[in-house]
C-alpha cells in the first residue's frame, strides 16, 4: 500500500505540467515580414521614378503636338509665323489645358519648367516656329526627344545648343543626344516647319488664265452699186 503510494507520488512529480504557447508571431516570422516589407519598399522606390517620368513624358508629347498644331492652324492661315509668341498664344486660347496648370498667364510642362513660343526661320523668315520646354530631366530627356523627332512638322529639335536632328542630316543623332541630356534641366527646342507658309496653299494668289480676245468676223467689202454690164 505504502510501496503504491510512493510510486502515484514520483509519477506525479516526474511529468511537469504542460505550458501551451503564447498567442502571436514568434522571432521567425517577424524577421519574415520585415525582410517582405523592406523588399517591396525598395521596389517601389526604384520603379515608382520610373513610372512617373514616363506618364510625363507621354503628357507633354501630346500637349506639344496638340500646342504646335494648334499654332500652325492659326497662324499658318495668315501667311507668317512672325508674330507668334508665348503671350499670343496665351491670349488666344492656343494654350493646351495641362500647360496652363501652374497659372493662366504662363505655360509650364509636367516638371515645372516654362514652355515659350517663337517665330524661327527655314527657308523665309518667319516661316517656322519653335516650342521651347525647359527643365527637363536628364531621364526624360532622350525618351522625349525621341518620340517628337520623328513627327512629320518638326524640321528639328535642339538640346541645349546642339542640333540632334537637322545637324546630322535629318535623321536623330542618338549619340549626340545622349550627350546633350547627359545633366538635368535642359533646353530642348523643337522647331516645327509645315510648309504651310512658305507653300503655294496660303498666302498666294490664284492665277487666272488670261481671257482670250473674242474673234469678231471681218468686214466684208460692199459691191459698188452701179449698171449691170
Amino acid at each position: 500500500m505504502h510501496l503504491c503510494r510512493m510510486l502515484k507520488c514520483m509519477t506525479l512529480h516526474a511529468r511537469p505540467p504542460r505550458c501551451l504557447p503564447a498567442p502571436g508571431f514568434g522571432l521567425v516570422e517577424l524577421l519574415l515580414a520585415l525582410g517582405v516589407a523592406t523588399a517591396m519598399g525598395a521596389a517601389a522606390f526604384w520603379v515608382y521614378p520610373r513610372v512617373t517620368t514616363r506618364v510625363n513624358v507621354a503628357s507633354d508629347v501630346e500637349n506639344v503636338r496638340d500646342l504646335a498644331n494648334r499654332v500652325d492652324r492659326s497662324h499658318g492661315v495668315v501667311g507668317s509665323f512672325r508674330g507668334v509668341s508665348t503671350l499670343n498664344v496665351l491670349e488666344d486660347g492656343l494654350a493646351p489645358a495641362d500647360f496652363r496648370q501652374a497659372s493662366a498667364a504662363t505655360m509650364s510642362n509636367a516638371w515645372g519648367g516654362a514652355v515659350t513660343v517663337s517665330p524661327a526661320t527655314v527657308r523665309l523668315a518667319g516661316d517656322a516656329f519653335s516650342v521651347g520646354l525647359s527643365g527637363l530631366p536628364a531621364r526624360a530627356c532622350v525618351p522625349f526627344v525621341s518620340a517628337l523627332a520623328g513627327d512629320a512638322n518638326v524640321r528639328d529639335v535642339i538640346v541645349g545648343n546642339t542640333s540632334v536632328l537637322l545637324g546630322n542630316g535629318g535623321t536623330l543623332d542618338v549619340p549626340g543626344l545622349g550627350l546633350a541630356c547627359g545633366a538635368d534641366g535642359a533646353v530642348v527646342d523643337v522647331v516645327y516647319y509645315s510648309g504651310l507658309v512658305a507653300g503655294s496653299s496660303v498666302a498666294v494668289v490664284p492665277t487666272l488664265p488670261t481671257p482670250s480676245t473674242p474673234a469678231f468676223p471681218a468686214p466684208s467689202t460692199p459691191t459698188p452699186a452701179g449698171p449691170v454690164s
